[in-house]
């Protein structure tokens, strides 16, 4: 995503002004998250679902999205430790359909 940001810039005598239609890189802090879970936004359906794999099926959860950064989601709620999440999309996805699971390396 993007902001929108106006800015005046002092002219400080000696110094090059800032040519019309130049681009500028500025930094700032952005907002901290705690006890969330980063994931790939492939991962999430209908915005509030991801799928875990329990015995080699897929199981709906609803989870509550923290925040958005870039191509990930960060999610509080939903998810326990030592869940496997799935993270790639497919044709037919739903509540108990059988899958493999397979190392990306």
């Amino acid at each position: 995503g993007g902001i929108e940001v106006f800015a005046i810039l002092d002219e400080t005598p000696g110094r090059a002004a800032i040519r019309p239609g130049a681009f500028v890189e500025v930094s700032f802090p952005d907002r901290l998250y705690e006890d969330v879970i980063e994931l790939p936004e492939a991962s999430l359906f209908n915005g509030t679902t991801i799928y875990v794999v329990e015995d080699n099926r897929l199981v709906a959860r609803d989870v509550t999205i923290a925040g958005y950064g870039g191509e990930s989601i960060y999610v509080r709620d939903g998810i326990k430790p030592g869940d496997v999440v799935l993270t790639t999309r497919f044709a037919e996805i739903g509540e108990g359909v059988l899958v493999d699971i397979r190392s990306a390396d």
